[in-house]
């Protein structure tokens, strides 16, 4: 159920935004010449991780909390930001201070609050 789920979620975003591709691509003249490796290489890339990442995501809610989920993609986030500043090179500027700071501050709460409402339940 979850594999088919994934795939109709991918399938169905392929279809919805099939039809927004020419205003990307400046001629169709470009988008024909695209070589078979690259059609490959965006398929790979729109089917297969996606629904790989859709499959993951849902048989790990079947084993955790949708509120400990929301936790890890918001630290995912985090980490990303992290990422690009140690691997990349960016500059870590005040946006990406203000980003770390809000986003621990919205799990501080909603984990406060969780706590909370188990303690009176």
């Amino acid at each position: 159920m979850v594999i088919y789920l994934s795939l109709v979620t991918t399938i169905l975003s392929f279809l919805f935004l099939l039809p927004f591709v020419p205003l990307f691509i400046s001629s169709f003249a470009l988008f024909s010449s695209i070589i078979i490796l690259s059609w490959l290489e965006l398929i790979y890339l729109g089917l297969l991780t996606t629904t790989i990442a859709y499959t993951l995501y849902y048989f790990g809610l079947k084993s955790i909390s949708a509120t400990k989920s929301a936790f890890i993609l918001l630290l995912e986030i985090i980490i990303a930001i992290f990422i690009r500043i140690f691997i990349r090179g960016e500059i870590f500027n005040i946006f990406h201070i203000l980003g770390v700071v809000l986003i621990i501050i919205v799990i501080i709460i909603v984990n406060l609050a969780t706590i909370d409402y188990k303690v009176k339940n």
